[in-house]
């Protein structure tokens, strides 16, 4: 398993403005890292108060093995 940090850009429907987010998340590959944190941040966009436009994975950045 490997570390990766996922760089995350949310899109504000409201504000039009976006937020940067970093995850750290361990994984067995890049791919893997991507699609446990799509499922994270889609879980939060449906629980939150505030709706969310959308995200987008604009980097992911390998730490180390684990």
């Amino acid at each position: 398993m490997n570390l990766y940090y996922v760089d995350v850009k949310l899109f504000d429907t409201f504000e039009e403005t976006t937020s940067l987010i970093r995850r750290a998340v361990i994984a067995a590959d890049e791919a893997n890292a991507r699609d446990i944190v799509a499922k994270q941040i889609e879980e939060e966009i449906k629980s939150a108060e505030a709706p969310c436009a959308g995200y987008e994975i604009i980097k992911i950045e390998f730490i180390r093995d684990i």
